[in-house]
């Protein structure tokens, strides 16, 4: 992933804010996309526990198990939904680095200040 060389670990504050201010950039993407992928996720959900209070083979299990399949072409051939998911995923993953070397850098420098302060 390009973010992994272009967010290494942090060594100073000015680093450490800009990471910050590049993380709050993209997080309104994030939070946008994550609602899409979300929808969809919970509709499969409930479609899925529908089906499991059916009776196997029945008529209304084997309408549930269309709708599933009917379902899911749609989101195939709508270029949109696999394109949000692709990037949500990516944002997710670069946002999860980001947030993991700040909060590294933030430990590392608390612990140095704790240090100084010990007598």
């Amino acid at each position: 992933m390009l973010y992994y060389s272009e967010y290494t670990t942090i060594t100073t504050a000015e680093q450490r804010n800009r990471y910050k201010a590049d993380f709050n950039a993209d997080y309104d993407e994030y939070r946008y996309l994550h609602t899409i992928v979300e929808t969809v996720s919970r509709r499969f959900a409930e479609l899925q526990e529908m089906l499991e209070q059916q009776e196997i083979g029945s008529e209304r299990w084997n309408s549930i198990k269309d709708q599933i399949v009917r379902e899911y072409q749609e989101n195939k051939r709508d270029q949109q939904y696999p394109e949000a998911k692709k990037k949500f995923q990516y944002l997710h993953e670069k946002l999860s680095h980001i947030k993991r070397l700040v909060l590294e850098y933030d430990s590392s420098v608390s612990g140095q200040i704790a240090n100084v302060q010990k007598p």
